[in-house]
């Protein structure tokens, strides 16, 4: 079943709401708010400030506002009554990383550390093991219910 802007709930994908096409973005000027639906074929109203943007939600001007967690969680919690919060990750955001034509030192010290940080065991998990509790305790801690990517 299609959705309609209606029916959005906190747990539509977000590849549903891109194919609502009634649906009106709102995002910061060359960032991933407004690119990502542009890929979509979505039209997006730019703005230059996250307030702006998100007073657009609010107002109802907008639809979707396309940002971190943190920053839409907490316009969420001081706009209640007029948005909800879609927990549906967009796309997962890799790290690149560039090195100098030549440094194959440098290129080699980077791709140990990537393969050992991705190993079992490795700085990933005892950053996941250190931060996960953390950073749940902190968002249940402001009135904001969470999602992490177990991938």
């Amino acid at each position: 079943m299609k959705k309609t802007e209606e029916s959005i709930t906190s747990d539509t994908e977000m590849s549903e709401i891109m194919e609502i096409s009634s649906t009106k973005f709102v995002g910061l000027a060359t960032q991933v708010s407004t690119t990502m639906p542009e890929s979509f074929g979505c039209d997006v109203l730019e703005a230059t400030e996250k307030s702006t943007a998100i007073m657009e939600i609010t107002q109802g001007t907008s639809d979707v506002f396309l940002m971190s967690a943190e920053v839409v969680a907490q316009a969420h919690k001081v706009n209640p009554d007029t948005t909800i919060i879609v927990w549906s990750p967009i796309s997962n955001s890799p790290i690149g990383m560039a090195v100098k034509e030549g440094n194959s030192e440098l290129l080699a010290q980077a791709n140990e550390f990537i393969s050992k940080m991705n190993e079992p065991g490795g700085l990933l998990d005892e950053l996941k093991e250190k931060w996960d509790d953390t950073i749940k305790e902190t968002l249940i801690k402001h009135g904001i219910e969470y999602y992490l990517n177990e991938d």
